[in-house]
């Protein structure tokens, strides 16, 4: 069984910052716990904590093709990476090879946006034959 690949992390530099000791923090932790515990039973799921000004919206999907302990392993390294990786930031992405897990103090469910888009080219080359 491989492990999932981690592509990009985006953390929202729009976005409002938190505290270590704020609401938002405990409600993001709570959130991404939640979005853990899910991945093993769903390969999509939205999630919305705390009541506002601290309310936390989230999500994670995984890829069709992969099996629910795939789908529960990438979640889980994802949810923990982007907590690390954007430890302060109220809006975040971060996309592996087989999931996506978001989470932002906007509500995001039913919102149609082009902005702000991600646009990511690879430059690998393949080879003739």
């Amino acid at each position: 069984m491989s492990e999932s690949v981690k592509m990009l992390t985006e953390c929202n530099e729009l976005s409002d910052n938190f505290t270590r000791t704020s609401s938002y923090r405990s409600n993001r932790d709570t959130l991404l716990s939640t979005l853990r515990d899910r991945s093993s039973l769903e390969s999509y799921s939205n999630v919305t904590v705390g009541p506002s000004p601290n309310t936390v919206y989230g999500m994670f999907f995984c890829r069709g093709d992969i099996s629910r302990t795939s789908c529960s392993n990438c979640v889980h390294a994802a949810t923990l990476n982007v907590a690390e990786t954007c430890n302060s930031h109220k809006g975040a992405s971060i996309f592996y090879d087989e999931c996506v897990v978001q989470y932002s103090n906007v509500s995001f469910f039913t919102l149609v946006e082009d902005a702000p888009a991600i646009r990511r080219y690879s430059v690998q080359i393949f080879g003739f034959f």
